[in-house]
């Protein structure tokens, strides 16, 4: 059976615990590096995924913190982390809008990981063939809500920011971008503006997804000329129904 994918395990040192996941991992045909040649090559790494093993030492881990940052905003890489509680609470307030793919205690069951890992991994070998579109939203929550909507169809990518979103599309190329109006520090018509000033990005058909609907502010969106404009209160099938007439 041929390798599923690679990943990148992310942590101090190779301790007991994390050497057994590498070794269940590897029995599931996922090939395993470390980041023992350096913090910098965090961003190098072709991985499909990062597995993030958090300590008490979570000071130690800044350098790789802020690298996976860097991974969060500009790739479209897995990252799960595995930690403690107060580990969870501290990456929550230093980092609130780094992209998560998922989060486990490190008492986990290593089998049941495994499974989970590989899943990650099959999918990703799926999807590569598929459209991609990003949403760019600085609700998260409503983000994830509209990547569940479109993900079975196409390869979803998910930012929250306006300057995330830029920095993404500087490795990623997407077919199509859902951009949010409303958004702190960069909204979505200076992303907008940004975008068409660059000529590898001036093509991306961009779509406003907005809560705003009011005459005025929909006259305003328009004299942009987006290539489309949904507000988020038309729901699920009116969305899935914009996105088809652009993919």
């Amino acid at each position: 059976m041929s390798e599923i994918g690679k990943v990148l395990i992310v942590c101090h040192n190779m301790g007991v615990v994390v050497k057994g996941l590498e070794r269940k991992l590897n029995e599931e045909h996922i090939v395993t590096e470390f980041t023992g040649t350096g913090v910098d090559y965090i961003e190098k790494s072709p991985s499909k995924l990062c597995i993030v093993y958090l300590t008490d030492e979570l000071d130690g881990m800044q350098a790789y913190l802020n690298a996976l940052m860097t991974v969060s905003e500009t790739t479209d890489k897995g990252i799960i982390f595995l930690g403690g509680k107060r580990e969870k609470e501290l990456m929550a307030k230093a980092y609130p809008r780094m992209r998560i793919t998922a989060w486990y205690d490190r008492a986990l069951d290593m089998d049941q990981f495994a499974k989970f890992v590989k899943k990650y991994l099959e999918e990703k070998l799926l999807n590569k063939d598929k459209k991609k579109i990003l949403i760019v939203d600085d609700d998260p929550t409503y983000a994830k809500m509209v990547r569940e909507w479109l993900k079975e169809d196409y390869q979803v990518s998910v930012v929250v920011s306006g300057m995330q979103a830029i920095s993404f599309l500087t490795k990623n190329m997407v077919d199509l971008i859902l951009l949010d109006y409303e958004m702190p520090i960069t909204n979505g018509p200076q992303v907008l503006q940004m975008l068409r000033e660059d000529p590898r990005t001036a093509v991306i058909p961009v779509v406003f997804l907005t809560g705003v609907g009011d005459k005025e502010s929909v006259v305003q969106v328009m004299a942009l000329k987006p290539k489309g404009y949904i507000l988020k209160s038309s729901g699920r099938d009116q969305i899935i129904s914009t996105v088809k007439n652009f993919i």
